[in-house]
């Protein structure tokens, strides 16, 4: 991944008077956690408590690639449970399986 620079000019004031450039290097704030275009999302969520459904949760896991700096390619693991009750309706189930997804950034 390219290092970003950020570019800065600051006037003195005077019409005329040079103005003072300063050009700093730095590599991204956050470091990759496989390294190179490797990364690994993790999210998970909790919810329900009584306030529609029961209970709800969801875990996704997944391994990062980016192909280019607009284009990557995900591939992980969902699981999602809803726990939901409203008179004689019952819906209680887990779903999960496999993702395969790409991301275009533009």
């Amino acid at each position: 991944m390219p290092r970003r620079s950020a570019r800065r000019e600051a006037d003195r004031g005077a019409a005329g008077a040079p103005g003072i450039t300063a050009e700093v290097r730095r590599p991204d704030l956050m470091d990759r956690a496989l390294g190179g275009p490797w990364s690994v999302t993790l999210i998970g969520d909790i919810g329900g408590f009584d306030a529609g459904s029961r209970l709800t949760w969801q875990g996704f896991g997944s391994v990062n690639y980016d192909v280019n700096e607009n284009w990557v390619v995900r591939a992980g693991y969902r699981a999602l449970h809803v726990d939901y009750r409203k008179g004689n309706f019952l819906y209680d189930t887990t779903m999960h399986g496999p993702i395969l997804a790409t991301t275009y950034r533009f």
